[in-house]
């Protein structure tokens, strides 16, 4: 199975040779390691990530009707629990969703139900033509001050934010982390 969320830290200036090395499978990862829900948050500054929602993908092996993401579970689509999950921690400065363009307003709709101090910015990419290529478009489309990036995969709906602040932490520590 996927990991359910992959972070990176980088600098501007560093951004552009992770770029280049999409899919060389290259990057150094570490396992997440365990620390306390309020040491994580401490050790990641408050909107310094940059969440990157990949929700580009087809479901082909599924055999569904539409992509699994926006199956309904328990009256929303799967790929928004990610997004109120990322959007309400402090942590997140920005939620770039990489999705097709006719799947917007599902993220839209969710968004605007936000209580005003978890709406960050929303951005949008498009997603590529395999899972390397809509992440690429994700982190092209980041802002390029954010001190890390966590790119989660949306039909992956049940990543609590405990884990995913460790995650960060442990990220923002040793240079990349996965959590899985």
């Amino acid at each position: 199975a996927a990991a359910a969320a992959f972070l990176l830290r980088a600098r501007p200036a560093e951004r552009a040779p992770l770029l280049a090395a999409r899919g060389a499978g290259g990057y150094a990862v570490s396992m997440m390691s365990v620390v306390g829900e309020s040491d994580a948050e401490e050790a990641v500054p408050a909107g310094s990530v940059s969440a990157i929602l990949l929700a580009g993908g087809v479901g082909k092996r599924m055999g569904a009707a539409i992509p699994k993401q926006y199956l309904e579970l328990r009256g929303r689509a799967i790929a928004t629990y990610s997004m109120t999950t990322f959007a309400a921690m402090p942590q997140i400065g920005e939620l770039v969703v990489v999705c097709n363009p006719e799947w917007r307003n599902v993220f839209d709709d969710v968004y605007a139900t936000l209580p005003e101090e978890q709406k960050k910015p929303l951005v949008y990419a498009l997603p590529g033509k395999e899972r390397q290529d809509s992440v690429f478009n994700g982190l092209s489309a980041a802002r390029a001050d954010a001190g890390l990036v966590a790119i989660h995969d949306t039909a992956r709906p049940v990543i609590r934010p405990v884990d995913a602040a460790q995650c960060m932490a442990d990220a923002m520590e040793t240079g990349a982390a996965v959590l899985g």
